[in-house]
């Protein structure tokens, strides 16, 4: 059985590896960090989009998965990309 930190600080924050690089979400905002075929890593940074059904515990559930997929779909695209025409 662990005990509770009095002192530490927890966070809503994930992350999901990309190709060269990697995505890190929390709730207002998700950014992607991709190493260019030049060396330099390239870093962007985006708003996340407001999750209606919030008071709803199935609906919330279903649409924060579907959210999950879409956004890590789109940044492992973006990655690709990076690697492909940089």
């Amino acid at each position: 059985m662990s005990k509770k930190c009095k002192k530490c600080k927890y966070t809503s924050i994930g992350g999901q590896a990309l190709i060269e690089g990697i995505m890190m979400k929390s709730p207002e905002q998700y950014s992607i960090a991709v190493r260019k075929p030049d060396g330099g890593i390239d870093v962007q940074v985006f708003d996340n989009n407001k999750v209606k059904f919030q008071k709803i515990p199935i609906l919330r559930g279903m649409m924060n998965f579907f959210d999950a997929l879409v956004t890590g779909y789109k940044c492992l695209m973006k990655s690709a990309e990076k690697q492909m025409t940089d």
